[in-house]
């Protein structure tokens, strides 16, 4: 792994040279591993349980059509505001997205999601987001499933439906300082048992009607936030 840049200790991660200045990464992750500045294609690439991953600034990852981020253990994503890292599909295609299941912890920050034909990213674990830019072609760019849980501060997230999502979830979302735009709704919040919810000092956008719905129990907290074409709050 050394000579290719990446350092990792017993992982299974297969690395061929492009022939270009990209190099084609897969596998999954067992434990400590760095990928550096450089761009890499991913043809699918899985953060094992016990596995710590860091993708230093300047990374960009372009996956292959459908391919995805698969986190069951620890994932950072370590951009700088001069140098983000940056995960899209290749060109011509769609990818994915991130999945961060239920022991999945994903920290981000100067972070770009893009190109992704599903949802930008599905927490069912956690992610802290901080200055990241999430855009998905899907229906949502963060969707917060079962006791997942979201903390998002100075980001912007757009959906084509919804920038954030909890469905029938138990968990929580923190949104602070952030943009956030749907075509539907910017946020929507579906028939949670005991969710906790707090949105602040944010810029809010429902393209066709909602600023934010709400449904089900727990605490909600909706404050100094501004509504942008919404006919409804």
């Amino acid at each position: 792994l050394a000579g290719n840049g990446l350092r990792g200790i017993e992982n299974n991660i297969n690395l061929e040279e492009s022939g270009t200045s990209e190099v084609i990464l897969a596998g999954c992750a067992k434990n400590y591993f760095v990928i550096p500045d450089k761009t890499y294609v991913i043809r699918g690439l899985t953060v094992g349980e016990a596995a710590r991953v860091d993708v230093m600034a300047g990374a960009v990852l372009l996956f292959q059509n459908n391919k995805s981020l698969q986190v069951d253990g620890e994932i950072n994503l370590l951009g700088t505001e001069n140098n983000a890292v940056v995960l899209k599909a290749e060109e011509n295609v769609y990818w994915g997205g991130i999945n961060v299941y239920e022991k999945g912890v994903l920290s981000a920050e100067y972070v770009v999601v893009c190109d992704t034909k599903t949802d930008g990213m599905d927490v069912s674990g956690h992610a802290n987001l901080l200055k990241c830019e999430i855009e998905a072609k899907g229906p949502t760019a963060v969707n917060i499933r079962n006791s997942g849980s979201v903390s998002m501060k100075e980001s912007i997230a757009k959906g084509k439906y919804y920038a954030v999502e909890m469905d029938r979830g138990t968990g929580g979302v923190e949104i602070d300082s952030s943009t956030l735009v749907g075509g539907f709704s910017a946020v929507s919040i579906y028939k949670v048992d005991n969710a906790a919810i707090c949105i602040s000092n944010s810029v809010l956008t429902g393209k066709n009607s909602y600023g934010v719905t709400i449904e089900g129990s727990g605490s909600f907290s909706i404050t100094n936030n501004t509504f942008l074409n919404c006919d409804i709050y």
